[in-house]
């Protein structure tokens, strides 16, 4: 399926939006009841091939930190991660968004951040936060008879609209058991908040996490599950983890200094406990299905030594948005094979969905991977990708405060820089950067401020006339409604 332009957001009318806006919390009980007898008639029987799925999202890891999608990740050591790329299938020209929030809400919702709201990081209780109105991904499973669990990070607010502190559980996650802000100062003295319960936890959070989610999927007891693992490294800060997860010799080094050995080591103990995972999981739960994901660029401080520092995460360039991503699992055929074709986080949504065996909802954004597990020739299921950040709490669209947007076909790419950081007006064609990726992956030939060939102008009306749809968008409308007891899970 080949993207159409983007689609004007419409009012939500599937019955778990209905149910959440109009009905009191005594009503509420009674048409969710109907919701769901009527949703489970729907869904088909589930297929043969649905299984258990997890989702690993690691924490500012772009996709030059890996070997398996750069060619070379000086001082980075991750076998597991290498092994199980190698066993899946390996999408090359995957984008994120440049900063956490705004992932987390595609991967959540299957939408761009202009139509949710979310389009740069969340501060704890901002404005914009994920709003109640979206349908989200554990939601949708969970009607098909999926358990949903979510352990890690969740960064998507925790305003009481949201439920407060159970704003995970009422979004839809069965069981939540991490964090609810952006990271964590220590990670090894935290605040683990488990289904609304918050406590302090002195255990290295790489490793808890893992354990929370390993125990969780043992009490399923052949009920099929979705997880999400939300690491919260390798963000900063950065540390020396314990002895036993890395390999890395970090004695008389300072992270102020040198910060890359250090965030190597995180790196490799993050992968040690991944690996831990996974041989739980094939022994106990053989079949499930893995999907690896990081959610925006490395952070400058733990640039490369050919990166510029500046355009990684934040920015929509190459290091900001590019990601690695795999997909490991009995859908595969002919593992260890790399997809050249365009990938975009928001595309997990759809594939989590279609992998459940479930019908997909109307008005998302969001294309299924899952052709190009079945298929090793299967043509490109998207021929655009979109990306965007802001640096206040509101969309490109609705402010001139500087943020940038970007899109990019198979070879070119347009990147709009918006606002009061040049001046220009954000209607205005000016402030504009054309690059071509096959010839400069690193964004160094600005092919706008040289001399243009017929190509290079075709692209650039092409990708120009793409992105300003996105401006005809309707600002989404902020859910400030006071959260009602009963309306949600």
């Amino acid at each position: 399926m080949i993207d159409s332009p983007p689609r004007l957001s419409n009012p939500p009318t599937d019955s778990c939006r209905r149910i959440r806006q109009v009905c009191t919390p005594g009503r509420a009980a009674i048409v969710r009841l109907i919701a769901l007898f009527l949703i489970g008639a729907l869904i088909p029987e589930r297929p043969a091939f649905a299984n258990n799925i997890l989702l690993i999202i690691a924490d500012d890891l772009g996709a030059s930190k890996l070997g398996s999608f750069s060619g070379h990740a000086p001082g980075v050591r991750t076998p597991h991660l290498d092994r199980l790329a190698s066993e899946g299938v390996r999408f090359q020209s995957t984008w994120a968004n440049p900063l956490c929030s705004p992932t987390r809400a595609l991967l959540m919702t299957g939408r761009y951040g202009f139509r949710t709201g979310v389009t740069s990081a969340i501060q704890f209780q901002g404005s914009n936060s994920l709003g109640v109105r979206e349908v989200t991904l554990p939601e949708i499973l969970h009607e098909a008879g999926y358990s949903c669990g979510l352990f890690g990070k969740w960064h998507l607010g925790i305003n009481s609209f949201q439920g407060g502190v159970r704003a995970p559980n009422v979004a839809g996650w069965n069981h939540f058991s991490g964090v609810l802000g952006g990271g964590v100062s220590n990670y090894s003295r935290w605040p683990h908040t488990t289904n609304g319960v918050t406590r302090e936890n002195r255990g290295y959070i790489t490793s808890v996490l893992v354990n929370d989610f390993l125990n969780w999927a043992g009490r399923q007891r052949g009920k099929p599950w979705f997880a999400c693992l939300a690491f919260n490294a390798p963000h900063t800060p950065l540390h020396v983890p314990p002895s036993n997860l890395h390999t890395g010799d970090l004695r008389g080094l300072n992270p102020r200094v040198d910060p890359l050995p250090f965030f190597n080591a995180m790196l490799e103990a993050m992968d040690t406990e991944i690996g831990r995972c996974v041989a739980s999981l094939q022994a106990s739960s053989p079949g499930t299905t893995i999907i690896f994901l990081g959610d925006n660029g490395t952070a400058g401080i733990a640039a490369n030594p050919d990166e510029n520092p500046l355009r990684l995460k934040g920015t929509v360039y190459q290091g900001g948005v590019h990601v690695p991503l795999f997909i490991h699992g009995p859908r595969v055929q002919q593992p260890g094979r790399d997809v050249p074709h365009l990938a975009h986080a928001v595309d997990l949504f759809a594939t989590i969905i279609e992998l459940a065996g479930v019908p997909l909802p109307g008005n998302i954004d969001s294309t299924s991977l899952v052709p190009y597990l079945i298929d090793p020739m299967a043509p490109p299921q998207r021929l655009y990708l979109f990306a965007e950040t802001s640096i206040d709490p509101f969309p490109c669209d609705s402010t001139r405060v500087g943020c940038q947007r970007a899109i990019r076909g198979e070879r070119f790419k347009l990147i709009q820089n918006i606002g009061s950081r040049t001046g220009n007006d954000r209607d205005g064609p000016s402030d504009l950067e054309l690059y071509d990726l096959i010839q400069d992956p690193r964004e160094t030939n600005n092919l706008l401020e040289g001399v243009e060939f017929p190509e290079h102008e075709a692209a650039f009306e092409d990708l120009w006339i793409r992105l300003r749809q996105h401006h005809a968008v309707p600002e989404p409308i902020p859910d400030s409604r006071p959260f009602e007891k009963g309306q949600r899970r």
